[in-house]
């Protein structure tokens, strides 16, 4: 009986001892914080700049951002004023960069031209007030619709640029 006793706490031993050393330290690397239904104001010299709601909001330790379930954001010119606003069905941000990108029914408009741009991706970069991307692009100005592959812009369509522009285009006399 000692002899079996003995065995048990042996096996016992070294069976823990094996599982601790085979042990794998795992790193957390999801969303250090979670917000749900959130407004965001950004602003300058005490005047707003951006609006943004979200439904969910996951920030990481690095400074990145995830919008999972959308993302709507509401430009304001320098009289205070909507200039433009941008909606996505999903969205993330990175801090390092200081990039946005909008995936997913991706529409914007700029209230100031009354023009519409439609896309499935596109990039915002906020250090020089630009959009781009290299999806297909539909824009809608009025009467007019133009389809292209490719696009970049001021963020305000103050100016833009395409890929193979193709689309009716009025010209009036």
């Amino acid at each position: 009986m000692k002899n079996v006793l003995f065995f048990l706490f042996v096996f016992t031993a070294f069976s823990c001892a094996e599982n601790e050393s085979t042990r794998e330290i795992l790193e957390y690397d999801g969303p250090l914080q979670e917000a749900e239904n959130i407004i965001m104001h950004y602003s300058e010299t005490a005047d707003l700049k951006v609006r943004l709601e979200a439904a969910k909001l996951m920030e990481y330790e690095n400074g990145d951002r995830d919008f999972p379930e959308g993302i709507y954001l509401e430009f304001y010119d320098e009289t205070g004023a909507i200039s433009s606003t941008l909606k996505a069905d999903q969205a993330h941000y990175w801090k390092e960069k200081d990039l946005w990108r909008g995936r997913g029914n991706v529409v914007v408009k700029n209230y100031t031209n009354d023009d519409q741009l439609d896309t499935e991706e596109l990039f915002w970069d906020p250090s020089v007030q630009e959009i781009y991307t290299d999806k297909v692009v539909i824009m809608t100005q009025g009467p007019d619709i133009m389809r292209g592959k490719g696009m970049k812009a001021a963020q305000d369509f103050s100016w833009y640029a395409w890929g193979d522009p193709e689309g009716v285009i009025s010209i009036q006399e």
